[in-house]
């Protein structure tokens, strides 16, 4: 569209029938989360680039309360390469930590995942408001004249729905 004569046009058709192969749900024509598509998408190729073709068992390290996070973060960092490596993981992923508070014993855990796609909800406003128009047709003068209707408009908080 922005790139007029400067090359050839690209398709997805072809991509997109790969892929419902292996995952019938993109398979015809519905519609379908584009994030779901790309993770499905990402985590597939993921597997078959990763050059680890045995992946060894590997235990998580334990998170202590006064060690340094950034040491903890890249020893779980380590911890997740030893078992996973690829083009996709160097590109596309990161690292969360999460900190976990018991409410009865204060005791802390934290824990750190790795992710290839981070989900965010677009906030709604909270305040916003919705007008209302609301016309009111009055019965016809005794002569049958038509009466000019009468507009009233309301405005609600959207919240109060």
């Amino acid at each position: 569209i922005w790139m007029r004569n400067k090359g050839p046009s690209f398709s997805p058709t072809t991509l997109k029938r790969a892929v419902a192969m292996f995952a019938p749900r993109f398979a015809g024509c519905l519609q379908h989360d584009a994030q779901e598509f790309l993770a499905y998408l990402l985590d597939g190729l993921h597997e078959d680039l990763n050059r680890i073709r045995k992946a060894p068992y590997v235990e998580m390290p334990d998170v202590s309360d006064g060690q340094n996070m950034t040491i903890a973060g890249a020893e779980a960092w380590d911890a997740h390469k030893r078992r996973n490596d690829s083009l996709v993981l160097d590109t596309f992923y990161g690292q969360f930590q999460s900190t976990c508070i018991c409410p009865q014993c204060d005791r802390v855990s934290v824990s750190f995942d790795a992710f290839n796609h981070v989900s965010l909800e677009i906030p709604q406003a909270r305040e916003t408001t919705l007008n209302i128009p609301v016309l009111v047709f009055r019965r016809p003068t005794a002569n049958g004249e038509p009466q000019t209707p009468i507009r009233y408009g309301f405005t609600l908080n959207r919240q109060s729905l």
